[in-house]
Order: C-alpha cells, then sequence, then structure tokens
C-alpha cells in the first residue's frame, strides 16, 4: 500500500505485507506520495513505474511504491482515465467531467515532463443530439496496444436512454482516427431490445508485440456482465503441450424404465481431436465387463483449440432393466495423452457414478369417481388421484400471483386444511365477492358437494394504514390446521370487534367454521 501515512506502524507513506508493520486506510493529502479523494486513475509503464490521476496532476511512483516524482496536468482537473503508451513511453489521459462536453479530448502527455504532445479530439464524427451540437458526448475508458494504437469508449448522452449509445473509436500514434463512431464497433454485438441498455465500461489490449491485436471490452447492461474479446482468435505455432484431457464432471440427465442419458464435462487441453465414450455396467466398471458406448475411441468432443470444460453430447443408452442400478464412467484420450478414466482428480483417477432405471408403473385401476379428472397429467397420477381445480375461473383478469412485501418476501399466506378439504389462499387481485381488497386478499376455497368453492375473508377497511408507510403484507398472520380460526392483523381504524383502541393496529380472532 501507499499514500499518505497507510502504515499505521510508522506513519509511513508506503506499507508492504512483509514489513511486519500494520497497514491501513490513508488519509488524504496533496503532498507528495498522497492522494486527494478524487485519485481514482492508474496505469503502469514499461518499467514498472506506476502513474496515479490526482487532482491537477500525476504522480510517479517506483514498483516498490517509493514517490519519484510529478508531472502537472494541462489544465485543472481530475483525469478520469491514464493509459501508458509503450510505444512513445507517453501517457495519454482525458479530464473527469460531471457535464456532457462539446467535442471530448484526450491529451498525449510526456511522462518525464508532462508536457503535451499532442491533443485529439474524440468523436467528431459522432451524431449529436440535435444537428448544431456534433461531437459531443462523454469519455469512459482509455487503452493502448503496444504499437501505441489508442482505443477509447464513447458515450453519446443526450438521445434518449443514456448509454444506448456507447461506441468503441480507435486512434493511431499520431492521433488520427483508424475506427470512428459509426465503422467497426458501431452497435454492441449482441441483439438488444429498446429497452436495454449497455455500457462499455473497461478496455484492455494484449500485451504480445506485433501487429494483431486482440481489444477486451467490459460490457455491462440490463442482464449483462462480461468481458468480451474482439479480435482473430489465438495463433498457436506447433502442437499444444502434451497433457491428456481431464474430466471434470460426469452425471445422468435423464433415466426412464429402459433407457438413459448420460453427459460429461471434459476439459481439451488444447487438443481439438480429444473423443471419448461411456462405460457402463451392473456391475462395477473397475471390475471389467462394462459395454462401451459409442465405440471407442468413441466421438470427437470439439474441434475448438480451449482448455477449459466442454459439456459432451449426451450418450443414449437403451435396452435397460427397469429398477435397476448401474454403474458407469467416461473414458476420454486424444494425442496429448489418455486415456482418462472417470473423474480425474476426484474420488480417483477411475471414479464411477451410478445411476437407477425407474420401475415399470402397475396397471392403474379403474376410478370411477373422478374418472373426469384424470385427464391430461392427472392421467399419470396413482391411486386414482386427480387434480381438481380450486380457485374460480373468473379472478377478475388476475392469476393466483401476489407481489412483494416491504422485505422483498411475497406477501402471501398460504395453508392447506389437514383434511385436505379446504385450503386457504393470497392473491394480489380481489375477485369474486369480498368486503375489501387490501395489498394482498385472503382467500379459503372449500370442497362442497358440487365441488370447490371461495370465499374471500379479508375484512373491511376505512381509511388509511396506521403505519407510518402503507401496511405492505398480508393481513392473515396464522391459521388452525382445519382453518376454522384465523389470526388478522386490522392496521385501519375500522372495528372488528369490541374492545378495539381507536389509532393503534389492532389483532383479531376470526371464526371462520362455518363461513363468519
Amino acid at each position: 500500500m501507499f499514500g499518505r501515512e497507510v502504515n499505521k506502524t510508522t506513519n509511513g507513506n508506503v506499507c508492504t505485507a512483509v514489513s511486519g508493520d500494520t497497514c491501513g486506510v490513508g488519509l488524504e493529502g496533496s503532498g507528495s506520495g498522497e492522494f486527494s479523494n478524487a485519485a481514482k486513475s492508474i496505469a503502469v509503464g514499461d518499467d514498472g513505474t506506476v502513474y496515479v490521476g490526482d487532482t491537477n496532476r500525476i504522480e510517479e511512483f517506483e514498483p516498490s511504491g517509493a514517490f519519484k516524482k510529478q508531472v502537472t496536468l494541462p489544465g485543472s482537473g481530475v483525469p478520469a482515465n491514464l493509459a501508458y503508451d509503450p510505444a512513445s513511453s507517453a501517457i495519454w489521459m482525458n479530464f473527469r467531467t460531471f457535464e456532457p462536453l462539446i467535442g471530448p479530448v484526450v491529451y498525449q502527455l510526456n511522462a518525464e515532463t508532462g508536457e503535451v504532445l499532442r491533443e485529439v479530439p474524440v468523436g467528431l464524427d459522432a451524431p449529436g443530439p440535435t444537428p448544431d451540437t456534433p461531437g459531443s458526448g462523454l469519455i469512459g475508458s482509455l487503452a493502448t496496444d503496444t504499437l501505441g494504437n489508442l482505443f477509447v469508449s464513447f458515450d453519446l448522452p443526450g438521445r434518449g436512454k443514456p448509454h444506448l449509445e456507447w461506441r468503441i473509436l480507435e486512434y493511431d500514434k499520431e492521433g488520427e482516427e483508424v475506427i470512428g463512431f459509426g465503422d467497426g464497433f458501431a452497435s454492441p454485438p449482441v441483439a438488444l431490445s429498446a429497452e436495454t441498455q449497455i455500457s462499455f465500461f473497461g478496455l484492455a489490449t494484449n500485451a504480445i508485440p506485433g501487429p494483431v491485436k486482440d481489444l477486451y471490452v467490459g460490457e455491462s447492461g440490463e442482464g449483462i456482465s462480461r468481458v468480451a474479446a474482439y479480435g482473430p482468435p489465438p495463433t498457436f505455432y506447433g502442437p499444444p503441450p502434451p497433457n491428456p484431457p481431464r474430466i471434470e464432471d460426469q452425471y445422468a440427465v435423464a433415466a426412464g424404465n429402459t433407457s438413459a442419458t448420460l453427459k460429461a464435462k471434459i476439459n481439451p487441453r488444447f487438443w481439438a481431436d480429444t473423443a471419448y465414450y461411456l462405460e457402463y455396467g451392473i456391475q462395477p466398471c473397475i471390475e471389467g465387463g462394462c459395454a462401451k458406448v459409442p465405440a471407442p475411441p468413441g466421438r470427437t468432443l470439439t474441434d475448438q483449440v480451449v482448455n477449459v470444460g466442454v459439456t459432451s453430447e449426451g450418450v443414449d443408452l437403451s435396452g435397460l432393466a427397469p429398477a435397476t442400478t448401474y454403474h458407469y464412467r467416461f473414458v476420454a484420450q486424444s494425442s496429448g495423452g489418455g486415456p482418462v478414466i472417470g473423474l480425474d482428480g476426484k474420488s480417483g483417477e477411475e471414479a464411477e457414478g451410478t445411476f437407477t432405471t425407474l420401475p415399470v408403473a402397475p396397471p392403474q385401476p379403474p376410478c370411477p369417481a373422478n374418472e373426469p379428472f384424470r385427464a391430461g397429467p392427472g392421467a399419470k397420477l396413482p391411486d386414482c388421484r386427480a387434480y381438481e381445480m380450486v380457485s374460480p375461473i373468473d379472478k377478475n383478469g388476475a392469476d393466483i400471483e401476489v407481489v412483494f412485501n416491504s422485505n422483498g418476501f411475497p406477501a402471501a399466506l398460504n395453508q392447506a386444511a389437514a383434511n385436505g378439504d379446504a385450503i386457504t389462499y393470497s392473491a394480489y387481485r380481489a375477485f369474486g365477492e369480498v368486503e375489501s381488497s387490501p395489498y394482498s386478499s385472503q382467500y379459503v376455497a372449500s370442497r362442497g358437494a358440487g365441488g370447490w368453492s371461495s370465499r374471500g375473508i379479508s375484512p373491511p377497511r376505512e381509511g388509511p394504514s396506521l403505519y407510518t408507510t402503507a401496511q405492505l403484507d398480508f393481513q392473515y398472520k396464522g391459521f388452525t390446521s382445519d382453518l376454522c380460526h384465523g389470526w388478522l392483523l386490522q392496521d385501519t381504524d375500522h372495528p372488528l370487534a369490541e374492545g378495539w383502541v381507536e389509532g393503534s393496529p389492532t389483532v383479531y380472532q376470526r371464526e371462520l367454521c362455518p363461513a363468519n
């Protein structure tokens, strides 16, 4: 750590992990080796020099954290971004601003003297929010490559939602535009809806010398959080190192009466000829006698040159015996080595798994009492059971759904009677004959000679909630096992029984059998 008094033992400005001193949060300061609370940009040079942007200056430090010197900025402000240019040993920077600018500028500075080498207006070819304001926008991040090219993430505010107009721009080492607003990174690389916002919040390039560069972009939006890589795929010079595949996982994804499907997650470790097959049998395969599917050497895993786990295609098995436990293990090999058998590095080199097929269901007896209900999914229920619709079909255009309470949990209390002939449930919208429509309405459904019927049991309400904020929750707090008694909290000044106290929420017990 380095910064003002980060060494809590010596009050020094440098504290290392091996010094034995206590390190802690530093203090604000404007002296040498100190930072204001606005210091948030950083870059590292070829020789390990650490550059930190601070108010009106850039401070330079040795890799050890020792202060070297500072250079004055070409104006008043705080560097929003710093990017070291290895081709010219210079620093690219832009000022932080909280308002849209007309023609934001990136400066290239001499890292030794702070002299401005060039000024590059950014986004001059970008459309403005109005025809007379071209080039207005905000710079998000900067990055350079080993050839001195500069990459800039650029936002165009004022055109509807923010962050819908992010682009990546590129400039060469002379500051000339290579990729403009409408070229190259002209739009986010995924199909987005008109309502989706996406930001390019971080940039970096690879450090391999040569003309071919990859650009890494941190992308964030609604449902999106990732680092995307742009550029040609990696080039391998010669074969990858001689490493065998690694079986990271193996599992059954389906099992029926006489069939099953199994998959594995296998790391090919850069070898594109990695192949796999499955061994299975009633006895452990380590004892021998297991069948092999597909026939060795098996099926090719992937044609990609990668060093990550790849999920295999499913291996389908048929002709199995019902209600039987089978042992299995995957086998993988490539030109890099093998075969490897079973889970690698978990339960042993030849770790096996098991799966059990389903038994054959016995014939179902006739069910004259409720045969009309045994249709669709209900036809598969055993013991003449069936599905019955409890809630009414007409629910005022809503479903049996609830919203969240003030603590972020579903505002619902659902409970079935012990004998199965009644159930109480919550719904966010009132329907049928009810006495009130609170934040979450409560109902009791009961089975009678004519089937199921529901009635609202939310009590009458009048006036605002007696709480500082509205009571955003269900009113009933508990029921007996037969649903004949319920306890509820009345949070408005509407009495339900004698003894209530005006201006105070009151707990009531309600008799529900018979309907009351």
